[in-house]
């Protein structure tokens, strides 16, 4: 429930990444910049979940750029290791330099 709550209760979580996603589908922002934008949110959703903002470096390395998040299966993809990644930094399961 711990994480449920972290998630329910994040605007960056629940609304940004979808919100920028629709608006890259509609035309509203260029396609060009999209894994600009998107691999910036996640990496903030990342931290946002692990709560290690000075983590942000490494989660940028981590995420790298995504494959392709106008396909629904890449941003659900992008959005849930951003958030496994969060989760394991929040509970201490990896390490870094």
């Amino acid at each position: 429930m711990d994480n449920y709550d972290c998630i329910d209760r994040d605007p960056v979580i629940v609304a940004a990444l979808v919100h920028l996603k629709d608006k890259t589908t509609w035309g509203v922002l260029p396609v060009e910049c999209r894994h600009e934008i998107m691999g910036g949110y996640a990496v903030q959703v990342a931290a946002s979940v692990s709560c290690k903002y000075e983590s942000l470096p490494h989660y940028r390395e981590v995420l790298g750029p995504a494959k392709d998040e106008a396909r629904d299966r890449d941003f659900l993809d992008l959005v849930c290791r951003a958030m496994a990644l969060g989760f394991s930094e929040k509970w201490n399961l990896t390490q870094h330099d």
